[in-house]
């Protein structure tokens, strides 16, 4: 196969180095040159022409439209589907080196277009170059990692089963079907090239209903797709609203599995829905649920603490906080708790805001207003039951963007201990000891991520034993996970423990078939 080299993750460009910026500026005015045109569906080769037309604004600059998309109407949900069935009943016999070129052509046309769809990601969900660029880097190490996964996938497979005497037994991995991904707007780059690039390359046709907030993003990414060869209706592009478009792709009949990424109220509704019993439905869906969490960050008094300070900062309030991953729950063992949360707060007030487009700049905006208003009640909610130690108000860059907000003595039932925010927002709880920190991180719902600071080398050898987390990071961020290095998935209602970048992750898009004869 073409993929015989060994995996190696894609280098972003560093968006601090004087000789790289002038090709940033110079994409970022040519995108921002084409901005406010209209964007639409696709399904099977044509255009979608859909039903209402709502804007996408960039959060950062007040009134720059981004672009319009049309949402889907109930008829194009049906006209989509349809189009990835008729699309798989050809795809499905398709060869493995067809489908891994695929994704390698695609994976070479997102390193053609890197700047601009970092300049595009930044404009349209307020990312900073370092967090854009990166996605687009990950977006690459998918594509790269699912294309040599597939052959594992063919060697697991031809190892399962013994050699019997008097029978030639098989066992292959078939397809599922057509079915739908649902990326979310925080990585409308990286979610939905994962999704699609694992689904494809197994054999099956897909329908993407990308999240409202970062419509043009994706419709870009949707036309680097075809531009690399994608064949009609093997990846469908639906837009709208979750409730609507996104409610009647997760139901339907026809939508063999559901790859889904966002908040753990959205996944119980997934769930529910996809289980609604059809007269036609012939299966039960299959469920990918990558979910958010309240993760936590546990620091005991051995730690060093400008390394643990350091890190809870970039986990906390990188991309203001907005990642299913972010550390958003400090837990820190009392001896060094006012020491540590006084250095973690320097370092937050030492963040500069403001314009993404700006290199100097480290903390954007909030998405949207929504996310502006749900942050503030989180704050109200800190204010009353704990300690503001800094932060919690606007900044004189506008009216979405917040300063980074460290509320302590945070009760360990309070809401802003256990819900995630989606904000630049640190609730800091104290601990007795390491054995009581380890309580308070487990008494949650989820369990996503997390990370544990300690020079005590049995206390790191035990943390995996006692934080019930899916990705665990020792002495180290719980953000930033990298593409066949830590395979990301969460326990608990943080999903189905989906493992996404990791060597599992293609088998929950296939079904295993036994085929056996007598000799």
């Amino acid at each position: 196969m073409v993929t015989a080299s060994p995996f190696q993750p894609a280098a972003a460009p560093d968006h601090r180095d004087p000789r790289t910026q002038p090709a940033l500026v110079e994409a970022l005015a040519h995108v921002r040159a084409g901005l406010g045109g209209p964007v639409s569906g696709h399904a099977g080769g044509r255009e979608l022409p859909g039903g209402s037309v709502r804007r996408s604004i960039n959060p950062a600059v007040a009134g720059e439209v981004v672009g319009t998309f049309t949402e889907a109407t109930s008829d194009e949900v049906d006209t989509a589907l349809a189009a990835a069935w008729e699309a798989f009943e050809t795809w499905r016999y398709s060869t493995d080196q067809q489908r891994v070129e695929l994704l390698l052509r695609m994976a070479e046309g997102l390193r053609r277009n890197q700047h601009a769809l970092a300049a595009l990601v930044l404009i349209e969900t307020g990312k900073t170059w370092d967090e854009a660029l990166g996605e687009v880097a990950e977006s690459i190490d998918f594509l790269e990692y699912h294309a040599r996964q597939l052959e594992q996938v063919r060697e697991r497979a031809s190892t399962a089963v013994y050699p019997h005497p008097r029978e030639r037994n098989r066992y292959r991995y078939l397809p599922l079907g057509a079915g739908v991904a649902v990326p979310p707007w925080p990585f409308p780059i990286a979610q939905f090239v994962g999704m699609t690039s694992a689904a494809v390359v197994t054999g099956n046709t897909v329908v993407v209903k990308p999240a409202s907030a970062a419509p043009i993003t994706s419709r870009r990414v949707f036309d680097i797709w075809r531009e690399s060869g994608a064949p009609d209706g093997v990846i469908n592009l639906l837009f709208g609203a979750g409730t609507t478009v996104g409610h009647a792709l997760v139901t339907h009949r026809d939508a063999r599995f559901v790859s889904l990424t966002g908040s753990a109220a959205t996944g119980k509704r997934v769930s529910v829905a996809a289980s609604a019993d059809h007269p036609r439905r012939r299966w039960f869906t299959r469920l990918i649920l990558e979910l958010g969490a309240k993760n936590a960050v546990l620091v005991d008094e051995t730690a060093d603490l400008e390394a643990a300070a350091t890190a809870i900062v970039a986990g906390a309030f990188s991309f203001q906080g907005q990642k299913c991953s972010a550390g958003s729950r400090l837990v820190v063992v009392d001896a060094v708790h006012d020491r540590l949360v006084e250095r973690v707060v320097a370092l937050a007030e030492a963040l500069v805001i403001g314009d993404p487009a700006d290199f100097r700049t480290q903390l954007g905006p909030l998405i949207d207003r929504a996310a502006v208003q749900r942050a503030l009640e989180f704050v109200a909610i800190g204010r009353g039951e704990g300690r503001l130690a800094t932060g919690g108000d606007h900044t004189s860059a506008g009216a979405a963007f917040l300063r980074p907000t460290v509320v302590t003595d945070v009760p360990r039932t309070s809401a802003i201990a256990r819900e995630e925010v989606m904000a630049p927002i640190l609730a800091v709880l104290r601990c007795r000891d390491v054995v009581d920190g380890y309580a308070v991180v487990n008494d949650s719902p989820g369990g996503l991520t997390g990370s544990f600071f300690s020079r005590d080398e049995g206390r790191l050898a035990e943390a995996a034993d006692r934080i019930h987390v899916g990705s665990l990071y020792l002495n180290r961020k719980p953000t930033a996970s990298e593409v066949g290095f830590h395979p990301f998935g969460g326990f608990g209602l943080a999903g189905t423990d989906a493992k996404a970048g990791g060597p599992d992750y293609l088998m929950q898009y296939v079904q295993p078939q036994t085929v056996s004869r007598l000799t």
